[in-house]
């Protein structure tokens, strides 16, 4: 995000290897009605870049979307949103080529905790995606079909709005447990 209520946020590109990454593309593609701009970075050997919105669009330009980071070898991503001026929060990128993901620890309304769940599309044709979520003891108690993500873009996922949990219209407050995102089958 970029000035979107109140809320920036900033990429974090670290590199943990030996040698410096020469060719670290950052991509920002916007939803629609958002622009779309990339920037290429180098991040020096055991060294980290920080590259946020407003550097692509301009400091009053709002934005909306998704970050897409590519390099010749291994690199970490970490988005730090910084909303209202107020606290952080910060999530982890997911690396490129697998079919599945995994999501260790969720919450919904547990210990104060309502985590959000954020799934990209990083491959270069549309596909369709679901959500398995899994008890704590590893039971499956619901699939969440999210729909067709086209190249590049981001879908949101509401814990507190997930259907179809035996007995409770939505994951339950409370409600601990995991999550794998994979192509529907």
């Amino acid at each position: 995000y970029s000035n979107i209520y109140g809320t920036d946020s900033t990429v974090r590109v670290m590199n943990t290897g030996l040698k410096a990454a020469p060719d670290v593309k950052i991509r920002f593609v916007g939803r629609p009605g958002y622009p779309s701009g990339e920037r290429m970075k180098e991040v020096g050997a055991s060294d980290y870049v920080d590259i946020s919105p407003r550097e692509i669009f301009g400091q009053a330009q709002p934005w909306v979307g998704s970050v897409a980071v590519t390099s010749s070898q291994p690199v970490a991503a970490q988005v730090q949103d910084n909303p209202h001026g107020e606290g952080s929060r910060s999530y982890n990128a997911v690396a490129e080529g697998g079919a599945a993901a995994e999501a260790p620890a969720l919450y919904r309304s547990a210990w104060g905790m309502t985590s959000g769940l954020v799934v990209q599309n990083l491959g270069n044709k549309a596909t369709e995606v679901q959500v398995d979520f899994y008890s704590r003891e590893g039971n499956l108690q619901t699939t969440h079909i999210l729909g067709t993500l086209e190249p590049l873009r981001a879908a949101g996922v509401n814990l507190p709005m997930v259907p179809n949990l035996p007995g409770d219209p939505a994951l339950g407050f409370g409600w601990v447990g995991t999550a794998r995102v994979r192509r529907k089958e």
